[in-house]
């Protein structure tokens, strides 16, 4: 169907546009007048006026399907015009929805109605944290990674974003049914989010959770165990002279679950410490004179802690950063200004790639029991680059070499 007088020819389709030009379009009496207005005068009448014919031959041509339309250079030849002009008319026609331009100045009728017959296999929703997405890169890359991966699986999903205690009140269970997800996928749930569960699976909704590995080892159906990572980075911490930990927690920031596993491990590798209140604990006092900064270590059991105390003073947080260890739980934080900050930090990273992969492929397989063992991943320790590194060895040995920093991945092959 394709006007091939411009790609090809086509006889057909430019006899249907010679039949769609009017006997008396032809402006040879208007081209004749001296003067520039009434020429330019004459010439809009002839665009309006094509412009009309071809919107009515567009209009007439739509199907269910997209069919091809003539093109550009063939309707200029064709009506005499520049081939500029009949540009114009096509953008107008863009922009009325009736046509359309592919790669290789292909022309198309847009179809009358769109119907991509889409299926999809289930909906799910992504409950997140806003104030977490926001300054935690590794939650963000959850979310990104797991709706791409359920995209290419054949899962429609929906992020739905809460703030602060929103997703504690009784009505967070119905905005998440009135989305009508199949599924809801819930990563680093909040404490109180038992009964919201509960209210979902009442209704048929199958409910994946993903967290840290708890006591129990059954409260997540996929969980990330950091216990190994803290113990390697610790022994580095160690061997580059950090002789006792802060550890900085605030009621109100995360679970206990992640302050009860740093006691834990900070028991058993024998490294003295204490607690701080994050919100009446000063900065300021935590800054040791320079050649004793390196005795210290201090441990954010939650990243958004240490994201909320930098965006207050991030001069001061940087200054600590570069002076002392400082190790994020939850992986490095994003705050405008804080460049400085991230390299400088120790994280402990977790391979969020192969966790989304790994829940899709469950999905699709239904491979994973409700009731079953959680699969397990291991974060490992990253450490930060410090500039003192050289200046400030320790026992004859440069800071980060100790190999037990970098742990395996996920104990599950995925």
């Amino acid at each position: 169907m394709y006007m091939r007088k411009a790609c090809n020819g086509s006889d057909r389709r430019t006899g249907e546009l010679n039949s769609a030009l009017p006997t008396d379009l032809s402006l040879a009496d208007s081209t004749r007048q001296t003067t520039t207005s009434p020429r330019k005068r004459a010439a809009t009448r002839k665009s309006a006026l094509i412009l009309r014919i071809l919107r009515q031959r567009a209009r007439g041509s739509r199907n269910k399907k997209p069919q091809t339309f003539y093109s550009i250079r063939a309707a200029a030849s064709h009506f005499g015009l520049p081939a500029t002009t009949v540009s114009r008319i096509y953008t107008q026609l863009r922009s009325e929805g009736l046509l359309t331009t592919i790669w290789g100045s292909k022309t198309l009728v847009t179809p009358a109605h769109i119907d991509n017959q889409l299926r999809v296999r289930a909906i799910v929703a992504l409950p997140a944290s806003l104030t977490s997405f926001s300054t935690l890169r590794d939650y963000r890359n959850f979310f990104l990674e797991m709706r791409d991966a359920l995209w290419k699986s054949g899962f429609a999903t929906r992020l739905l974003f809460y703030e602060g205690n929103d997703a504690q009140s009784p009505s967070f269970a119905g905005l998440l049914l009135n989305y009508k997800p199949d599924i809801v996928i819930w990563f680093q749930p909040i404490p109180t989010s038992k009964g919201i569960v509960a209210r979902l699976l009442d209704r048929g909704i199958r409910v994946i959770t993903v967290g840290d590995c708890s006591a129990s080892g059954r409260e997540y159906h996929y969980c990330i165990d950091r216990e190994r990572a803290i113990k390697g980075g610790l022994f580095g911490w160690r061997q580059d002279g950090v002789r006792s930990v802060i550890v900085l927690r605030d009621p109100r920031c995360g679970s206990a679950s992640s302050v009860a596993l740093i006691e834990k491990v900070l028991r058993e590798t024998a490294t003295p410490y204490t607690f701080a209140n994050a919100e009446s604990w000063q900065l300021q006092h935590a800054l040791p004179p320079y050649p004793q900064a390196a005795k210290g270590g201090f441990i954010f059991p939650w990243s958004e802690l240490a994201a909320r105390l930098a965006a207050r003073d991030p001069v001061r947080f940087a200054n600590l950063a570069e002076r002392s260890r400082i190790l994020l739980m939850d992986g490095p934080i994003d705050l405008p200004g804080s460049d400085a900050i991230k390299p400088l930090t120790d994280v402990l990273h977790v391979d969020l790639h192969s966790v989304t992969k790994r829940i899709a492929s469950d999905l699709i397989q239904s491979t994973r029991s409700r009731n079953g063992e959680p699969v397990t991943f291991e974060a490992k320790w990253i450490p930060g680059v410090y500039k003192d590194a050289v200046e400030m060895p320790c026992a004859g040995q440069p800071r980060h070499s100790a190999p037990a920093h970098r742990l395996g991945q996920s104990k599950n092959a995925v």
